[in-house]
């Protein structure tokens, strides 16, 4: 009776190439929107600090300017809306960021829309992509309010 070879088999290399996983655009870009949560996380409500990130030597991402709006529906406070401008630099590429995070009126993260008005949802810790939509849009789509809402700058 023959018996097996017990020797362990190493995934992802062949005696003659080791396989290299490279990130795909999908991959980077849901990374470049955690970002906000990330920071949002690290820096509480209501903070105006930089933060600066670096997580390889070519790599750095800064928020340069962070703001709240309150957002009232029928004059009853239903949310909030806050703004980031994100700096990202990796290499000698630069790029500027402006992403706003939808909250329901007890601060918990809903969704997010960008300044091209790409909305997203967080569904059991999950992205989806709603579509694109003007800002008051996004807000209607994320929190799924109908009629008229307003929003006003500041958390007064």
């Amino acid at each position: 009776m023959k018996t097996r070879d017990k020797t362990p088999l190493t995934v992802g290399k062949t005696p003659s190439m080791t396989v290299v996983e490279i990130p795909s655009i999908h991959s980077l870009a849901r990374t470049l929107l955690l970002i906000p949560l990330l920071l949002t996380l690290l820096s509480g409500c209501g903070s105006t600090s930089t933060v600066v990130t670096d997580t390889a030597s070519s790599e750095k991402t800064t928020v340069s300017e962070e703001s709240y709006s309150r957002v009232f529906a029928e004059d009853e406070l239903v949310g909030y809306v806050g703004f980031r401008k994100i700096n990202v630099k990796v290499g000698k590429t630069t790029s500027d960021l402006g992403v706003f995070q939808v909250y329901n009126s007890a601060f918990e993260l809903l969704g997010t829309y960008d300044q091209s008005g790409n909305t997203r949802v967080f569904r059991r810790n999950d992205q989806v992509l709603l579509g694109t939509f003007a800002p008051e849009d996004s807000v209607r789509q994320i929190t799924g309010l109908s009629g008229k809402i307003r929003i006003v700058d500041g958390l007064q």
